[in-house]
């Protein structure tokens, strides 16, 4: 059985080295640093839902 987001015989790692979706996100995992803080209302409105 393979998982449902893979092509016919298409590795794991075939996938994440074509799909940009995939690169992306692990692309943000290694560099922290490029990780966008959140502008100051959409924070407030989140911190103000969670009470």
């Amino acid at each position: 059985m393979t998982d449902s987001y893979l092509s016919n015989g298409q590795s794991a790692d075939d996938h994440v080295a074509s799909c940009p979706e995939c690169g992306a996100a692990i692309a943000l995992v290694g560099r922290p640093e490029t990780a966008v803080e959140p502008p100051a209302t959409l924070r407030e409105a989140v911190l103000s839902g969670a009470t």
